[in-house]
């Protein structure tokens, strides 16, 4: 699953020993859209780890696979609205795919576990975000 708004993107990726989340960083993001001093601080403050230009190129964070859906949607979406600095209103796209490759890779799976470079397009939805939720 991957929620956007902009340029920028938190995702979740789903393996059988933990549910890994990922929001991206100014590894990837363009200078005018590049992450404050601030903004990276507080991702920090919500549980995410720096990226690590050579192994993590994002915020990272794991949940264990028994965390309820609710905690981990909620982490991940605060650190979207956070980044993206969001206000009352604005919307957040959300998709869903199959992925196996490993995080960060952007590479998508062909659904039978193999590895393809380019992505089947996943169905799109649009929410309207509730700032006073998060």
């Amino acid at each position: 699953m991957s929620t956007y708004a902009g340029p920028h993107l938190a995702s979740l990726l789903f393996n059988r020993h933990a549910i890994i989340g990922e929001v991206v960083s100014n590894v990837l993001l363009p200078p005018d859209d590049a992450l404050s001093p601030e903004q990276q601080d507080r991702l920090e403050s919500l549980g995410w780890t720096q990226p690590d230009d050579m192994f993590h190129p994002f915020f990272h964070r794991t949940w264990s696979t028994e965390a309820a859906s609710e905690t981990i949607v909620r982490d991940l979406l605060t650190a979207l609205i956070c980044v993206a600095e969001l206000e009352e209103g604005e919307q957040v796209a959300c998709s869903g795919g199959t992925w196996c490759g490993a995080p960060g890779s952007g590479y998508a799976c062909d659904g039978r576990g193999h590895w393809v470079s380019r992505q089947r397009r996943p169905k799109t939805t649009v929410y309207t975000t509730r700032t006073r939720d998060v």
